[in-house]
């Protein structure tokens, strides 16, 4: 791990692969590359009459620690400092020409990109575990009946594979759009100071051609919305994973107890009381969404720049960057752990279903009497409405008092009754669900369908 990122993210939330993208020695191998590209691109254009070695890259030898030196002794910049460094290690025809016509971002920029890029390749490998993880749980309790709830509150029920499932579709959501955002993000930019092309645009987009790198207009840097939506993307990610740890959190609470984190023999839930089981690594989760929601908003105040440019952004997006990039990384598989190896209780899931000793099929019951009696539906709700309150308030069966409701029993026969409370009826898409989920099922239909739905357009 490179100096810079141990001051800024501790190695207990940092994870080897993403370390390892943003250390100064992959930051320097990057320049390296980008200025090789525009130099075979100066070739190709005939600014350069001489073939560009092949394996020069090869003789030159990154001393993080001496380019460190060259800034903090003589330069007081990067860049020059960087040069400083590899320029006698060049064949000495190609010194002159090495950097010539280039400002600093014209180097620092692309290799930035370059490294976002190998960051978003490391995010969607690691959110394709967290999805095998999520489905693999989700299809395994896909049709054991949960209860829903909104607010906290009982709801109706649900599957308990449908609420993961759901997870799996929030993350799923999250990978789909680094997807898009690696292509909208792949820019580059070697037009000199202030943007104005020291060098032909033709340099610019050949060098982003080897780069991988579409050119974008800039001024003397790539605007600074571009990498905020990189930061953007690191939010969503981390605020999706504190949404499934916080339901985790949830359901781990005593008196809910549907789900535990992985709790070993040899582990300590607090140093007072010996029986804790603390859902930790799930709070530590939903805390550490706070920060990289924070680089976020940091990432976001840099996108201003006075005139065509200033240094505002340099300092920030040095910790910005890379410290988002590793908290999520280390997320996300932390995340994962604790989905492979959480403890589900269906039995506990299955109490918790009947807490309310039928409560929750209220609407089933309002629906059948509205359809049967001919009654406004609002009638019908204000009677189920007044009966499901007294069994809430006295903690009744639901069931068996509307069978002693002389109002309801006029119209509702036993077995329309007891068909209100089949549990399997309320979870009959769930396969419909999970093909949603998976993207096997389609929706083709167009805006224009849409709006004429809406009564926007005609019907021509």
């Amino acid at each position: 791990m490179s100096k810079l990122h141990n001051m800024i993210l501790i190695p207990r939330y940092s994870t080897k692969e993403m370390v390892i993208a943003w250390s100064d020695e992959n930051k320097y191998q990057k320049w390296l590359i980008v200025e090789d590209a525009s130099l075979r691109a100066e070739r190709d254009c005939g600014r350069i009459d001489r073939d560009i070695p092949s394996d020069y890259m090869k003789e030159i030898k990154i001393i993080v620690d001496e380019i460190d030196r060259i800034e903090a002794e003589l330069t007081r910049h990067d860049v020059l400092a960087f040069l400083q460094h590899v320029s006698p290690q060049l064949p000495e025809w190609m010194r002159p020409l090495y950097h010539k016509d280039r400002t600093s971002y014209d180097i620092v920029d692309p290799a930035t990109i370059l490294i976002i890029l190998e960051s978003i390749d490391i995010l969607i490998r690691r959110l394709g575990g967290l999805m095998i993880a999520l489905k693999e749980r989700a299809e395994e309790y896909k049709y054991l009946p949960a209860v829903g709830r909104s607010h906290g509150v009982h709801g109706e029920p649900i599957t308990f594979g449908v609420r993961i499932i759901n997870y799996y579709a929030f993350i799923k959501r999250q990978c789909d759009g680094l997807l898009d955002l690696r292509k909208e993000i792949a820019v580059g930019k070697l037009s000199g100071a202030m943007g104005m092309y020291t060098m032909p645009p033709e340099v610019e987009m050949l060098t982003g051609k080897r780069l991988g790198l579409r050119p974008t207009i800039s001024t003397q840097i790539i605007p600074r919305d571009i990498i905020a939506k990189y930061t953007s993307a690191l939010s969503f990610i981390a605020r999706s994973i504190q949404h499934i740890a916080d339901n985790i959190r949830l359901m781990q609470t005593t008196e809910v107890r549907e789900v535990q984190e992985f709790f070993s023999k040899f582990q300590k839930g607090s140093s007072a009381m010996p029986h804790k089981r603390n859902p930790i690594a799930s709070e530590n989760l939903s805390g550490m969404a706070a920060v990289v929601n924070g680089f976020h908003h940091a990432m976001m105040e840099l996108i201003p720049s006075w005139y065509e440019r200033d240094l505002r952004n340099s300092g920030p997006e040095r910790i910005i960057l890379g410290g988002a990039s590793m908290l999520v990384d280390y997320m996300i598989k932390r995340q994962t752990s604790v989905i492979e190896k959480m403890l589900i209780y269906p039995k506990r899931i299955q109490q918790n279903l009947s807490l309310t000793k039928g409560l929750i099929f209220s609407q089933g019951v309002m629906s059948l009497l509205a359809e049967k009696s001919n009654i406004p539906r609002e009638e019908a709700y204000e009677i189920v409405k007044y009966l499901a309150q007294r069994c809430w308030d006295e903690d009744l069966d639901f069931q068996v008092e509307i069978r002693k409701n002389a109002r309801l029993t006029r119209w509702l026969s036993d077995g329309e009754i007891e068909g209100c409370f089949d549990v399997t009826k309320k979870i009959t898409n769930v396969d419909h669900i999970f093909k949603m989920a998976y993207g096997d099922i389609h929706f083709n239909v167009t805006e224009k369908e849409v709006r004429k739905h809406d009564g926007l357009i005609g019907s021509s």
